[in-house]
């Protein structure tokens, strides 16, 4: 056992490192780079450029993050949470929903894997709710320190939710904060898991009053079918399949 942690804290250390080598590579490119791809450099809004997405056309990637989506076309944005150790690239592979389950940015074997978008969500449409995946590890790295978010003092001092995307900059205020678990295919009851978009107002209804009915603390923070969600997904140890959901909805 002693053996294993070692092993898992070395891994993890290792792992870090090389997120820190990607985050010190957003926005890095240089005027001469810029300029080679006839981007105008006189402008301090952010730039975008045309990346190849598959044969029926083109999508458009923020210049600050070009060089991690050429290094790996499946990152599809950043997110970060303040007062948590979650600051990490997101990946989506939507022919395979699980594969960053336990693969680093470089699809590298690791343990605590990446975080990683579900198939359903559309980070171009954008769908009404983008739903992110991770491990709950032990040493607090990837989602492990989201149970922080089990007290509402936490919550009252770190509010926000920062995921910027390939497309867009985007910062949420966190709504809900509860615990479910996945559910069998029988179960005819709230899956939060399945809301990715809404087709008729009765849509977002389930999952809004889905999301107060399992509430931990009230936020304060009110929702309607307008509103455009970010939901964070983490293993939880309170019953078998247990799941700590965060549901944060994206400011105007």
């Amino acid at each position: 056992m002693i053996l294993y942690f070692g092993v898992l804290l070395i891994e993890s250390k290792s792992q870090q490192d090389k997120i820190k080598d990607l985050k010190d590579l957003i926005g890095s490119e240089t005027t001469e780079d810029k300029t080679k791809e006839g981007v105008d450099t006189s402008s301090k809004k952010d730039r975008i450029y045309s990346a190849p997405r598959d044969e029926a056309g083109k999508k458009e990637v923020a210049s600050k993050y070009r060089k991690l989506y050429q290094l790996n076309n499946d990152f599809v944005g950043w997110l970060t949470i303040d007062g948590t150790r979650v600051d990490y690239p997101v990946m989506q592979k939507k022919d395979d929903e699980s594969f960053y389950i336990d693969k680093n940015f470089y699809k590298e074997e690791a343990i605590g894997g990446s975080l990683f978008l579900s198939s359903s969500s559309d980070i171009y449409l954008p769908t009404d709710n983008i739903i992110i995946y991770g491990h709950t590890m032990t040493d607090g790295t990837m989602f492990g320190d989201l149970k922080k978010y089990e007290d509402e003092d936490f919550y009252k001092e770190h509010k926000t939710i920062i995921f910027n995307s390939l497309k867009e900059d985007s910062v949420y205020e966190i709504a809900y904060v509860f615990k479910d678990k996945i559910h069998d295919s029988a179960y005819q009851g709230f899956k939060y898991y399945e809301f990715s978009m809404s087709y008729t107002d009765k849509d977002y209804e389930a999952f809004i009053n889905g999301c107060e009915d399992l509430k931990l603390y009230d936020t304060g923070i009110k929702t309607n079918s307008l509103s455009k969600f970010l939901t964070l997904s983490t293993c939880s140890y309170h019953e078998k399949d247990g799941r700590l959901i965060i549901v944060a909805v994206k400011k105007s």
